[in-house]
């Protein structure tokens, strides 16, 4: 089962279009069941989650557990993609300082 991990800082007021872009898995490689988690060091980071036309989660408040996404705790967000579609977490900061938020994606084949 493929795994995504990730530590990103989103910068003061900015926003990062896709934690995922550049990765292998921006494009679902098979049909799959795909859960999201995302966990940040302090309050005020704002998600988005998209697959393919499919708007998953849209200004979902990101947990400020700060510490490693845990299972099943944290994968709050799931859903099913078909081969090629793009996958698509976007995060909102919007505080006056940059927040470190820790990123995780998991794919289950489905038949």
């Amino acid at each position: 089962m493929p795994f995504f991990q990730q530590r990103v800082s989103v910068p003061a007021n900015g926003t990062i279009e896709n934690v995922f872009t550049g990765s292998q898995f921006e494009f679902a490689p098979y049909n799959a069941a795909i859960e999201f988690a995302a966990v940040a060091a302090a309050t005020g980071i704002i998600g988005d989650v998209s697959t393919g036309s499919d708007v998953v989660a849209e200004a979902f408040t990101v947990s400020d557990a700060n510490r490693t996404p845990l299972l099943p705790d944290d994968y709050v967000i799931q859903d099913v993609v078909a081969s090629g579609e793009r996958i698509k977490l976007r995060l909102r900061n919007t505080t006056g300082g940059a927040i470190v938020v820790n990123v995780a994606m998991r794919l289950m084949p489905v038949r």
